[in-house]
């Protein structure tokens, strides 16, 4: 039980520290992280996985990815996840590692110590202190 009050608070305070940046996302993405049910953790530290990857609900990958991610809901890269993909998700939020071209519908958020080395197609784009981009970007309303 105690697991989920800390994944619970992990949320709530990812989408207060979202607010505070003046980062929007929509109601169904807002309510998705406010759920009480944790955002689901797909690949933890140490799992290696080569394919094709889709979810349908807010997912967060602490492992290692290569391949293809495919999903309308957003995607948390933890800071140990180094992934080696094509991905295309409604919203992404990068504390680790993707090496390989984004579109994210929503939002691109690299974190500090986050690493995006690919292009980035995508609605709006938020690069804190400390984190890394390298590549072409693209501002697209409609991705």
């Amino acid at each position: 039980m105690e697991s989920l009050d800390k994944n619970t608070a992990s949320k709530r305070n990812l989408q207060e520290e979202l607010i505070e940046e003046g980062i929007e996302l929509t109601s169904e993405q807002l309510s998705d992280i406010a759920k009480d049910n944790p955002v689901k953790t797909a690949i933890g530290h140490g799992t290696i996985i080569e394919g094709k990857f889709r979810f349908d609900s807010p997912v967060r990958i602490d492992g290692e990815l290569s391949g293809e991610i495919l999903s309308d809901s957003i995607l948390i890269v933890g800071e140990t996840a180094v992934i080696k993909a094509q991905v295309k998700v409604g919203s992404l939020i990068v504390y680790g590692k993707i090496i390989g071209d984004v579109i994210a519908d929503e939002l691109v958020y690299i974190k500090p110590d986050g690493i995006l080395d690919g292009s980035i197609t995508t609605a709006r784009i938020a690069i804190d202190e400390g984190g890394y981009f390298k590549g072409q970007c693209v501002i697209s309303g409609q991705c």
